[in-house]
């Protein structure tokens, strides 16, 4: 009966598609909310993000779900596949994600977390700086400000929730505050999650905390391996002027608005709020 009972089990644990989508916004605690929620038993999140809605080359002919499939880690039926790629403010992603759902035939559970906007740009464009695609000579403020520039499309959290909602029900999502996740015990925000994927409540507060080495970043002091490898001290070396900072401000506030608007939340912050440690307080070359 046991080595039955054992087949049968193993023969359930599987690769299964998934039904729920950690959708972005880049550089706002996606990685670590995925680490997290990964620890939770009902949970079992692709271990890399496979950035399958994004690739034209995926949907040149009909679109083979198998390859995404193949991204996933095996799970059990009573067990929730999740993935995480910021296709938020990516092209096509939202009628091709609606696509996906449609063959799936189960409503998809779409994650969403935000931060302070220009913080976001920001830190994306240091990404950029620190792995090479970016010149260690550019200029924060010039490519900021450059026309139709990225980083600031990924800000743009109104624009983009307006075309999602074109393909989605607003109950589909959940809004999570990525400046709360961040300043905040983790607990707080993984218990949100535990209630929109309808799964038991498994985080506590004790389960969060600092150790020596990460100063200042919770971990999940209930794993050995609750913490980030990559996470320590951020620190942004280029100054955004203040003329440019404004400028930023002047362009991505209504974006806030739109987006608190279309999601029905409220946040704490406004733009530019505590964004003081990568600003010159006057005009210098950034």
């Amino acid at each position: 009966m046991g080595g039955g009972g054992g087949g049968l089990k193993k023969f359930q644990n599987r690769k299964r598609y998934p039904t729920a989508i950690l959708i972005g916004a880049q550089k706002c605690g996606t990685t670590t909310l995925k680490k997290f929620l990964n620890f939770h038993p009902s949970i079992v999140a692709a271990s890399h993000e496979p950035q399958y809605f994004n690739k034209d080359a995926n949907f040149e002919h009909s679109p083979n779900y198998q390859v995404y499939l193949d991204f996933m880690e095996p799970s059990l039926p009573n067990q929730i596949t999740l993935e995480k790629t910021p296709y938020f403010a990516l092209r096509n992603t939202p009628e091709r994600v609606r696509n996906y759902e449609k063959f799936l035939g189960v409503k998809l559970k779409l994650i969403l977390i935000v931060r302070e906007p220009i913080h976001r740009a920001v830190s994306w464009f240091h990404h950029q700086l620190s792995d090479g695609t970016l010149d260690s000579g550019a200029n924060i403020t010039e490519w900021l400000l450059r026309k139709n520039a990225s980083y600031i499309w990924g800000s743009k959290y109104g624009y983009h929730l307006n075309l999602w909602l074109k393909y989605f029900d607003r109950t589909q999502f959940l809004f999570l505050d990525g400046e709360k996740f961040t300043k905040d015990n983790p607990a707080i925000i993984l218990r949100k999650v535990e209630r929109f994927l309808q799964i038991s409540n498994y985080f506590k507060d004790e389960d969060f905390g600092f150790t020596l080495d990460k100063p200042g970043f919770y971990c999940y002091l209930r794993q050995q391996n609750g913490c980030l490898l990559s996470r320590g001290k951020t620190s942004y070396p280029k100054r955004l002027t203040k003329s440019g900072f404004e400028i930023l401000k002047k362009k991505l506030e209504p974006e806030l608005r739109l987006f608190t608007e279309l999601a029905q939340i409220k946040l704490n912050w406004t733009v530019g709020q505590g964004c003081q440690d990568f600003m010159f307080s006057h005009e210098l070359t950034a």
